[in-house]
């Protein structure tokens, strides 16, 4: 589709700034994978798989720690923005900072000092200690990035938003990787990598905070009273419970297998598939952070007819950009893994229900975030903690006897669960449907059932 070919004016900005978001979260993707295929080419898929578990409880503490100020921020920061409200933007961007510092520091000390239990009798991988220490010293730099990513976001700066969420990390970590063999001749195993990328944290938070002060001209700026760190924690309070359940159900699947499995060579190997699967959501990651604020700033307005034209839009696009990444993963999915190594083509059937999961999501459109928007957070945590119910139940029951291909189930249905759900109760509440799908899969359909 050419863009000089779409009439309407508001999708056309919203496919160029997601094609713009999209590119870069290609390039993060790329430089991913480009790890990945370093560190298990040199020290094969156990290698991979403590370095997989170690990034999971990283990004597990720093949900916790962002305590929904980082999900809470896009609505505030997006409001301000818009009425060019810059001086209390400013006051609130260092309550916020000061909320998520104290409680980084806090969970950060508390997984270092809790390591060698969850090593030991979480992971049942004494060895792993090492491993959390290092995490726990990443949990603040990770804080911060998050919570300037999503200030971006609210800033409609959807460009900067996606390097700090998707790319900066990575491009960091590869960086510091070839800095350390320089010195070094140290084989390039989970813990150097881990080490890496806990480095390049410290570095990417520093940019971050430059970048801020830089493009909202706030140096000189003064500050005007916003709002209490109080009312901030009573918005985010529940946001952080419905998104730090999202985030971690994304990581339960990793977690449980490292807790159910002897052995980090599966778990290495499914977090290829899984990292693979996400190029489904692609579409949706890049058209969120472009939309998110407007639906913050539309629905503050009572303008509902515009935040239904973007979820309209938003689907549409996503859709045509998830169908054939989803086909691709799933006709070729062995050819897709063998580019890690042979060991990981065992994966191909994890691999395609991750896809079928991913795809189901993308196809519901910007559910979480439209809900957290519009005021109906308590909706939004209830739907994702019932679906965590099920991703543990699931896991649990079925890693034991399927392993990997347990885990895949797992995660397929409680991610249509949940993006199923939201999708009724936003037609039900806000009489807007999310989810798109053409008309050659209506008659396809028809034809099967």
């Amino acid at each position: 589709m050419k863009l000089r070919s779409i009439r309407d004016q508001d999708f056309g900005k919203l496919f160029k700034k997601s094609t713009i978001t999209f590119g870069i979260k290609i390039t993060g993707m790329v430089v991913g994978y480009l790890l990945t295929i370093i560190v298990t080419k040199s020290s094969g898929s156990e290698a991979w798989g403590n370095y997989a578990l170690a990034y999971s409880v990283l990004q597990i503490f720093s949900i916790l720690a962002k305590t929904g100020v980082d999900t809470a921020s896009i609505r505030f920061i997006s409001e301000f923005h818009s009425k060019g409200e810059n001086s209390k933007m400013k006051d609130y961007y260092f309550k916020a900072l000061s909320i998520v510092c104290v409680t980084s520091i806090f969970f950060s000390a508390l997984l270092y000092f809790l390591s060698p239990f969850i090593a030991a009798y979480i992971f049942h991988k004494p060895y792993f200690e090492i491993f959390l220490k290092i995490v726990a010293l990443g949990i603040i730099p990770q804080t911060i990035i998050d919570l300037h990513a999503e200030m971006f976001k609210g800033m409609k700066k959807p460009g900067i938003f996606a390097f700090f969420r998707f790319t900066s990390t990575h491009i960091s970590t590869i960086l510091f990787i070839g800095f350390i063999l320089l010195f070094s001749s140290q084989n390039i195993d989970g813990y150097l990598a881990m080490k890496a990328t806990t480095i390049g944290l410290w570095f990417a938070s520093i940019v971050a905070m430059i970048l801020w002060f830089v493009n909202g001209k706030f140096f000189s700026l003064p500050s005007e009273p916003s709002m209490s760190r109080k009312q901030i924690l009573i918005v985010s309070g529940p946001m952080m419970i419905s998104m730090s359940i999202l985030m971690i159900m994304g990581f339960t699947d990793t977690l449980m297998l490292g807790s159910l499995l002897k052995n980090t060579s599966s778990l290495g190997i499914y977090n290829v598939a899984s990292k693979i699967s996400t190029t489904i959501a692609l579409a949706l990651m890049a058209v969120n952070s472009v939309s998110t604020p407007r639906y913050a700033e539309y629905y503050s307005n009572n303008q509902l007819d515009k935040v239904r034209k973007v979820v309209k839009q938003s689907t549409k696009l996503i859709f045509w950009v998830s169908f054939p990444l989803c086909l691709v993963c799933i006709i070729f999915p062995i050819t897709i893994l063998n580019i890690f190594g042979e060991e990981f083509g065992i994966g191909a059937t994890a691999l395609i229900l991750l896809t079928i999961g991913r795809f189901i999501s993308s196809i519901c459109g910007s559910v979480g975030y439209l809900l957290q928007m519009t005021g109906h957070q308590k909706i939004m945590q209830n739907i994702i903690l019932i679906s965590l119910i099920i991703s543990i139940g699931l896991n649990y029951f079925l890693i034991p006897i399927y392993g990997i291909n347990g885990a895949a189930f797992a995660t397929m249905v409680s991610t249509a669960f949940w993006n199923i759900v939201g999708v009724y109760y936003i037609k039900k509440r806000l009489n807007i449907l999310t989810i798109y799908y053409p008309n050659f899969l209506k008659r396809l359909v028809f034809r099967l059932f």
